[in-house]
């Protein structure tokens, strides 16, 4: 008869065991993932821009280009791997960070580097953007969001609608 500690002790390994290798795969899987946007084709900061209808020589070029790094660092890729009409699912959603994605740690993230705080009353607003939508989609509402919390309009967030 096997005591019922060492069966315990088996279960435990095996399941210690079945755990590492589930994040040993999903590691691969965003490394792999990884490799795929570091190959891609580089979109500049102006191709970027160009895409949300707004100048590099404006805050809101400044601000969007800043959320983008942001997006970027999250998944761990270069910046100009991100895309404008990339979407955060499917697209992004195998990278680090955005296969779960923690949406208060990209909305932290986004106010780092923006040097911006946006109000959680448009949390639910951003939350669907990211959920439903495109990086652009993102990044113009976190404009019209910083827009809104400053009562400064943009003519130019204006015309990237």
């Amino acid at each position: 008869m096997i005591p019922a500690w060492l069966i315990i002790i088996a279960v435990l390994a095996c399941a210690v065991i079945a755990i590492y290798l589930a994040f040993r795969s999903i590691r691969r899987r965003e490394l792999a993932e990884i490799k795929r946007f570091e190959a891609a084709t580089p979109n500049t900061d102006d191709d970027f821009l160009i895409a949300l209808g707004l100048s590099a020589s404006s805050d809101d070029g400044r601000i969007a280009l800043a959320i983008r790094s942001a997006i970027a660092e999250l998944g761990q890729v270069p910046t100009t791997a991100i895309r404008a009409n990339h979407r955060f699912f499917p697209d992004l959603e195998h990278l680090p960070f955005y296969d779960s994605i923690d949406f208060v740690g990209l909305i932290l993230e986004t106010e780092t580097k923006t040097g911006v705080a946006i109000n959680s009353d448009y949390n639910d607003r951003l939350y669907e953007k990211v959920v439903n939508g495109t990086v652009r989609d993102y990044v113009l509402a976190v404009l019209r969001c910083m827009q809104d919390t400053t009562s400064q309009p943009s003519t130019e967030l204006e015309n990237a609608k």
